[in-house]
């Protein structure tokens, strides 16, 4: 605004000079010189005072420009620096282990079953379930009570010492293939879901009757003896009671229809025979269609 203040004051005067050039020409030539030059002062000295403000808008413009120019040079050093920041955190981030990637896959399929093999073997068709996996990166596969096993166990696994295929097979989400187990397997006996692992079967009010059928299993090498006991009903329904036992103490029982004891016992016996146990004598199993396995 200064600069064009004084540009307009010295074009301002050259336009009186031009246009009052004759009446200038005679008031010099008909009075003192030292009054021409008290007229003059002014005219002399506002395009003095004009070149000062033009020189001085000058200099301002130029600082404000370095001043523009230091700014931006210091936001670029700013974004660079900003930039090799983040290359440096990039870089000093720790990459994720092996247990960590897997453990986020698991995560995933908690409470869906897996299809398991181990040592080449299959754990069985319908595989076992992904229960949990904390945060020291173990996992925990459950295999529920059922048809394809007389009791309920968990068995954990570092996340480390699995190799986990992310592709559905015969049902199962996923495929696991273990490379080794850490420590031993819970039994959670007769529980058919995670939740009930820690329920245990109640046997008040069961009564006893006859001793229908009682076998024992021995295993080479080993001084232990498994024992299968069934008894019939006291009442007049058709039920049995199924009891397992080892060295004379009992460990688990199941009340049930005929049918369904019947197939309690089978699966029972082909876990222990799996187990490197055999049948060691025993029989009297009545009308119980039961086929032992010598």
């Amino acid at each position: 605004m200064r600069r064009v203040f004084a540009i307009a004051v010295i074009a301002g005067f050259c336009l009186v000079a031009v246009l009052l050039y004759n009446d200038i020409k005679s008031f010099i030539w008909t009075h003192p010189w030292w009054h021409s030059f008290l007229v003059a002062i002014p005219g002399i000295a506002a395009p003095v005072l004009a070149g000062f403000e033009l020189q001085h808008s000058k200099e301002a413009n130029n600082l404000r420009t370095e001043a523009n120019n230091h700014r931006t040079r210091a936001n670029a050093l700013q974004a660079e620096l900003n930039q090799h920041l983040q290359q440096i955190a990039a870089n000093t981030q720790r990459p994720l282990s092996e247990a960590e990637i897997n453990a986020r896959i698991l995560k995933k399929y908690v409470g869906q079953r897996a299809l398991v093999t181990e040592g080449g073997n299959h754990w069985g068709a319908a595989g076992a379930i992904v229960a949990e996996v904390n945060d020291s990166n173990i996992f925990t596969l459950f295999v529920p009570a059922g048809y394809n096993s007389s009791q309920a166990w968990g068995q954990p696994v570092r996340c480390d010492k699995v190799h986990v295929v992310e592709v559905s097979k015969d049902g199962c989400a996923v495929q696991l293939s273990i490379i080794e187990r850490y420590g031993n397997a819970t039994s959670y006996g007769e529980a058919r879901s995670w939740d009930e692992r820690h329920l245990q079967p109640t046997r008040t009010g069961i009564q006893r009757g006859t001793n229908v059928f009682s076998a024992q299993y021995r295993k080479d090498g080993s001084p232990k003896l498994q024992h299968i006991h069934i008894y019939s009903s006291t009442n007049d329904n058709s039920n049995y009671l199924l009891v397992t036992g080892e060295d004379q103490k009992e460990m688990n029982s199941w009340y049930n229809s005929k049918l369904d004891i019947e197939k309690k016992f089978a699966i029972i016996q082909a876990e222990w025979v799996a187990d490197g146990y055999r049948y060691d004598g025993g029989g009297g199993n009545g009308t119980l269609n039961l086929f032992v396995r010598k």
